[in-house]
């Protein structure tokens, strides 16, 4: 509680120092990103996208209907992971319920697909992180007609249907354009291909900047994984 009080031109401001006190942010003290396995990351969007009971199925179905199809090649599917862990555990702030947690991983994998032999690119992701017990994965349909990966639309499934979001790919594109570099920036303009050449291409450009906008995307500002890949809105 802070409570204020005037004599003459002087201004007197008590604070409850217990209110008051932020604990301090988490110390990093391991930090890790690796590429992930190609035929991996194929097996497992086959196993999300694919199967009669998968997660994403209706998504799969969606692009199908909409014309496009798996990319082949080198280019057809990519996916990274990274690893975070704070030096001591930490805890859910004051009035939240959940474990403490010291460790926080994301990993994201993308399945390009084209239609045709059109500019039409699109792609089928998913994106998880967790910590301790707690977790969130994404399964999204990201679009870009004509190439056009600026103006890129997302789909997500809502109660067993294929609906418009603003999700992952929103965050992380503002977030790239607001808190990294000018040729970071510039690349989302210039880069170009299928979806996995172009986020390639980006993040390259961007560097860690690009994986950081990735994990703050991917957690959403939820307690237990912005202490240490950070919170997009902030």
């Amino acid at each position: 509680m802070a409570l204020s009080s005037s004599y003459g031109n002087t201004i007197i401001v008590a604070c409850d120092q217990e209110e008051e006190a932020m604990p301090p942010p988490p110390i990093i003290v391991s930090d890790q990103t690796e590429i992930l396995d190609a035929h991996a990351v194929k097996g497992q969007l086959d196993k999300q996208f694919g199967g009669a009971q998968a997660k994403g199925r209706k998504l799969a179905e969606a692009a199908q209907q909409r014309g496009y199809q798996a990319v082949a090649g080198a280019q057809a599917e990519t996916g990274f992971r990274r690893r975070l862990k704070a030096g001591a555990p930490v805890k859910p702030p004051p009035g939240t319920a959940g474990a403490p947690v010291q460790e926080v991983e994301f990993e994201v994998a993308i399945r390009a697909l084209r239609k045709g032999q059109s500019k039409d690119h699109a792609a089928l992701a998913t994106l998880t992180i967790k910590a301790g017990p707690h977790s969130e994965t994404q399964e999204l349909l990201l679009e870009a007609p004509d190439g056009d990966f600026g103006g890129a639309s997302e789909s997500k499934l809502e109660n067993d249907q294929v609906v418009p979001a603003e999700s992952w790919w929103s965050a992380l594109r503002t977030c790239l354009l607001g808190k990294c570099a000018t040729t970071c920036a510039t690349s989302l303009v210039v880069c170009g291909g299928t979806w996995v050449a172009y986020l390639a291409c980006v993040g390259a450009a961007c560097g860690l900047c690009f994986t950081r906008c990735a994990g703050c995307a991917s957690c959403d500002c939820r307690w237990w994984c912005k202490w240490g890949v950070g919170c997009c809105d902030a």
